[in-house]
């Protein structure tokens, strides 16, 4: 039993393409200044403030820092990370603020991590206000240490750097938006006209009755209305029957 099929060169599909670039060039475009107004206007900017801490592994008792108080301070960053991001240290900053977030808002809100593998970690708050943000990682930085101090017992931890408020918002990133909607757009254009070009039953040229027909070209009709025209194209085949 034989299966139609429709085979296609890349050759084919460029010119395809070509013959159409208008379309594929509006379509980028659109979705280019989609994505622009979009992300300008139907999009909330999302701004960060950061605070830095050291975990301080020396006892009071102790004279010096030892190498293995360092290696010891490293090993309680994830744990110190974990108690910042902890009900007992949220709810307190929540007490302290006049912001009304709820607890779980906060926890999204924040994140922590080691810097670089040191005794050091950052803890950052993003959110849509720069001065909330601002004033919330420094409620971290005023409650963490005596919370820490009050469940680890023999380490402690010292700010080293508090936040600022910085109005320069990390997200959306407009320029990568664009891109990407123009991107999109010219994907989506370019499938559209190869699926228009390999839905087209318009019988052009020899070729086409050949890939449809097995029985020989006896003769070729022209057509003078557009042979009148001075059309380069002035032969017309039809359309190719339906199956």
């Amino acid at each position: 039993m034989s299966e139609d099929y429709i085979e296609i060169s890349i050759k084919e599909l460029f010119v395809c393409i070509w013959e159409r670039i208008w379309i594929v060039l509006i379509s980028t475009l659109v979705f280019g200044v989609a994505a622009f107004f979009i992300t300008k206007f139907a999009t909330t900017p999302q701004y960060e403030a950061k605070i830095r801490l050291y975990v301080n592994n020396k006892t009071e008792s102790a004279s010096s820092l030892t190498s293995s108080d360092v290696s010891a301070a490293k090993s309680l960053v994830d744990t110190y990370i974990t108690i910042i991001e902890s009900n007992s240290v949220i709810d307190e900053i929540i007490k302290n603020t006049e912001y009304d977030y709820a607890t779980g808002q906060i926890r999204e809100m924040l994140s922590a991590k080691s810097v670089n593998g040191t005794e050091v970690f950052e803890v950052s708050i993003q959110g849509p206000s720069p001065e909330e943000c601002a004033v919330i990682a420094n409620l971290v930085a005023d409650i963490a240490p005596n919370k820490i101090s009050e469940i680890v017992e023999g380490s402690s931890v010292k700010i080293v750097d508090r936040a600022k408020v910085d109005p320069v918002p990390i997200a959306p990133n407009m320029k990568k938006n664009v891109v990407i909607g123009c991107f999109l757009g010219f994907i989506i254009s370019c499938m559209v006209v190869v699926l228009l070009h390999m839905f087209d039953t318009t019988i052009y040229d020899e070729d086409d009755i050949k890939q449809c027909c097995t029985l020989p070209i006896l003769g070729i009709f022209s057509d003078f209305n557009q042979a009148s025209q001075g059309n380069k194209r002035n032969t017309y085949y039809g359309r190719r029957s339906a199956k």
